[in-house]
């Protein structure tokens, strides 16, 4: 390596440890942001709920979901083989059925 070029990599690597770190900063500040983006959409937008979340969705207890389970809410198997509700299904279950009967 020449003198010119051992100069020119010596200024490269000066330079890249200044510009770097803030680099790094900048796309960490950066991936975080969508992310949170990312996982506010999946909030809002997210219709099936295994059964803890339904009923805090709801406002409800668990023991409500189990006993709406009982009286005809239905439910579809996660991979694990637990119960995962639609939100809208939900819903339309407890327009549809008598409020006496749910209890």
């Amino acid at each position: 390596m020449t003198a010119f070029e051992e100069l020119v990599s010596a200024e490269v690597q000066k330079s890249l440890s200044i510009i770097l770190p803030a680099v790094k900063r900048e796309l960490r500040d950066q991936i975080k942001q969508e992310l949170q983006q990312e996982l506010v959409f999946k909030e809002v937008n997210q219709v099936e709920f295994n059964q803890t979340e339904l009923a805090k969705r709801l406002g409800v207890s668990t023991s409500t979901i189990r006993n709406w389970r009982k009286a005809g809410l239905e439910s579809e198997p996660n991979p694990s083989g637990s119960p995962v509700f639609n939100i809208n299904k939900v819903k339309k279950w407890r327009e549809e059925n008598d409020k006496r009967k749910i209890r």
